[in-house]
């Protein structure tokens, strides 16, 4: 019995690491913008920041003007900059580089 847990655990192992990687790389692709706010630059998929809505019309607000967006906020909020609401949406901002990522932190 023991042995067959163990080949079960081994025989799932492979599937379980590649749902995570892709996963993973399809969190990169998934910008609300595809110019940086910043710079006017390509998005780089690596640079990334998460911003907190109360609502999907804060939402649209939001990306409707990421780089006035990013201005009345910082990342990770707790509160919507728009209504004071507790945070209900996440979204992604993308950036050029390191340094218009840090801009905006």
């Amino acid at each position: 019995m023991k042995y067959q847990k163990k080949m079960l655990f081994f025989k799932l192992l492979p599937l379980f690491l590649v749902c995570n990687f892709c996963i993973a790389v399809a969190g990169l692709a998934k910008t609300v913008n595809s110019k940086c706010p910043i710079s006017n630059n390509k998005v780089d998929p690596t640079q990334t920041l998460s911003y907190g809505v109360c609502c999907g019309n804060c939402l649209k607000k939001a990306s409707a003007n990421v780089s006035a967006f990013i201005k009345k906020t910082k990342p990770n909020n707790k509160s919507c900059p728009f209504s004071a609401k507790p945070i209900r949406k996440t979204f992604i901002v993308g950036f050029c580089c390191s340094k218009c990522k840090k801009k905006a932190s």
